[in-house]
């Protein structure tokens, strides 16, 4: 199955080295089998990073992706040798994976520091000072998915609540430690010293594990707003309030609309305020009426 023309000229690059490396390394057996397979899964892979990060998003799957290929095709070539004959590998199929193994750890933290330095500030620039489009009249406008976007969806729906336009978010992934984030990101300077209250009105259907809203600061601020403010973080009862956090009300299985909120401290040197929904397992909710306000 070739790239349909219609792909991202990034897309169709990525696919075509990646499908030399696997006929060009892989063995015979495996390709008539799995190679199609393989390029076909690694497709749907650059299609999900396109969408979410565009041209970046496929570059970055390049390092592990092809050093996972050669060093699985290096694991198909042995198992075959050593079904049929003497395990026999030629220096041209081995030396490449082992400069992969090799050189892929001072590589990923060079890749890291780079994302750390270009990308997280570019992020950074893109925070809105203060909360927008909570009623998504500009559909979701400032707001962001975080989830695999083969199996989690999130829209605009104009039929949920009565009254307004409402935002859903959707999986069909029933793993519990699976999580799914619809949020907004803003700057904290303007609400640094303060505590403030997340609430809006929440739907769910379906939910087979557990749903609500969640609010969290800097992660790096963690330890000293516990200092200061006492206690566990409202809306977190780990250690951390990482993208894990989970939501300090509740929610299973199927009820109508209902009204709910969160709180968090910011300390004084925060850089950012995260809010939104949150989703673990399958199901759907909706958000309406949403608001961000100083208690």
């Amino acid at each position: 199955m070739q790239t349909p023309p219609s792909s991202p000229w990034i897309i169709r690059l990525s696919v075509s080295i990646y499908r030399l490396l696997i006929r060009g390394l892989g063995p015979t057996s495996y390709l008539r089998q799995y190679g199609e397979l393989t390029i076909q899964l690694f497709r749907q892979s650059c299609q999900d990073a396109y969408r979410q990060r565009g041209t970046l998003g496929v570059l970055g799957l390049w390092l592990p992706s092809f050093r996972d290929a050669v060093s699985q095709m290096v694991l198909e070539v042995l198992s075959v040798h050593q079904n049929t004959s003497q395990p026999h590998v030629s220096v041209a199929t081995v030396l490449p994976a082992l400069a992969l193994e090799y050189f892929s750890a001072p590589i990923g933290i060079v890749r890291n520091g780079l994302w750390r330095l270009v990308f997280k500030r570019a992020e950074e620039r893109s925070w809105l000072s203060y909360p927008a489009n909570l009623h998504f009249e500009q559909q979701l406008h400032h707001w962001r998915m975080i989830a695999p976007r083969t199996t989690h969806e999130s829209d605009i729906d104009t039929s949920a609540h009565p009254e307004m336009a409402s935002a859903f978010l959707k999986s069909t992934v029933a793993d519990a430690q699976v999580l799914a984030t619809l949020r907004q990101t803003i700057k904290a300077d303007n609400y640094r010293g303060k505590q403030l209250r997340f609430s809006g009105e929440v739907k769910v259907e379906q939910v087979k594990q557990q749903a609500g809203l969640y609010i969290r600061t800097d992660v790096l601020h963690w330890k000293r707003i516990r200092e200061e403010f006492g206690g566990e973080q409202p809306g977190d009862p780990s250690s951390r309030p990482d993208e894990s956090t989970r939501p300090r009300h509740l929610v299973q299985g199927t009820h109508d609309w209902k009204r709910y909120e969160v709180t968090v401290p910011v300390a004084e040197d925060a850089r950012f305020i995260r809010f939104g929904l949150v989703l673990y397992g399958k199901g759907q909710l909706w958000l309406a009426d949403a608001r961000l306000e100083v208690i």
